[in-house]
């Protein structure tokens, strides 16, 4: 009978989880990853809807978390260059929107694939069946560190503070342009 290859990967997993230390740090970092990509999600979630819709933001809200966080970031932008016509607002909101669908993609490369650790190097793999644009489906293989993933944690939180300050800062009910 010949072997199957996924009872093989199954029990080299099972193997690897059972090796504590090395991804314990590794969780923690990504929950913290996690933690505020779901801040960031809400915080643009909330102004986005509070753009479409003023008079009553939860209409919107709702229909707008039936969104993968993709689209979501780019309507919020998409509504925000709308609604917001003024230029130095603009200048300050973009480069954030922009930080966040940037990491967002690696945020994805952590969350949604398949993870291999390499204890003796110190790395973790991570594997994802990709469709590229000719609708080829490959495999991409990745490393990294755990430096690497708290450079990525370091980078979310950042676009989270960064976030958080500018709605802090502007006054959401005086910019709008309702014309």
């Amino acid at each position: 009978m010949k072997a199957n290859p996924i009872s093989a990967y199954v029990q080299h997993y099972a193997d690897l989880m059972r090796q504590l230390k090395f991804r314990e740090s590794h969780y923690k970092i990504v929950g913290e990853i996690t933690v505020n990509f779901s801040a960031i999600e809400y915080f643009l979630t909330s102004l986005t809807s509070r753009l479409i819709n003023p008079s009553n933001p939860l209409a919107a809200a709702l229909a707008l978390k039936k969104l993968n966080l993709r689209s979501a970031i780019d309507i919020s932008r998409t509504v925000f260059l709308l609604q917001v016509r003024d230029s130095a607002t603009q200048a300050r909101f973009l480069p954030i929107i922009d930080s966040i669908e940037n990491l967002r993609v690696k945020r994805n490369d952590i969350i949604h694939s398949m993870w291999d650790y390499d204890y003796a190097n110190q790395r973790i793999g991570f594997s994802d069946i990709i469709i590229d644009k000719k609708k080829l489906l490959r495999i991409r293989n990745e490393s990294f560190t755990l430096e690497d993933l708290e450079k990525l944690c370091r980078e979310v939180t950042t676009a989270l503070n960064q976030l958080m300050v500018f709605l802090r800062d502007w006054p959401l009910k005086q910019q709008p342009n309702n014309a």
